[in-house]
């Protein structure tokens, strides 16, 4: 016997939410959500508990079957459901993007041997001090 799901029973189906976008970092580990952000994920698993008005949307949430999960290895990363969101295409040609890049690394390169030349200097000035 086959039984047919209710309106809201999501008993065959699982909510994945990535929230890594959301909050800041208060430290290296440490990633503080908003007020906002915990009332918006609060009403995403609200509205799909009921079944009232929830829509996937790419990149953050995706109401995922049972089957979907098995075929990917019982895999719960959120990630691998939701997809990524589109990112904006800036509309510059790879070739001047990777010729500025270079220009832009090869300054600080530079910056960097600068620096280095500046600390053996001042390295060699406070062992011959002492």
């Amino acid at each position: 016997m086959i039984r047919l799901p209710t309106e809201g029973d999501r008993r065959n189906e699982t909510l994945f939410i990535d929230a890594r976008n959301l909050g800041t970092m208060k430290t290296r580990v440490l990633k503080i959500l908003t007020n906002e952000d915990i009332s918006m994920v609060a009403n995403i698993v609200q509205s799909w508990r009921k079944g009232e008005q929830y829509e996937d949307v790419v990149g953050f949430c995706k109401s995922t079957i049972t089957d979907d999960i098995m075929k990917s290895g019982f895999v719960l990363t959120p990630g691998r459901y939701v997809g990524f969101a589109d990112e904006e295409d800036d509309r510059e040609l790879f070739t001047k993007k990777i010729q500025k890049l270079t220009i832009e690394l090869r300054e600080l390169q530079s910056q960097s041997n600068e620096l280095d030349i500046n600390i053996s200097i001042n390295l060699k000035k406070i062992i011959n001090e002492s």
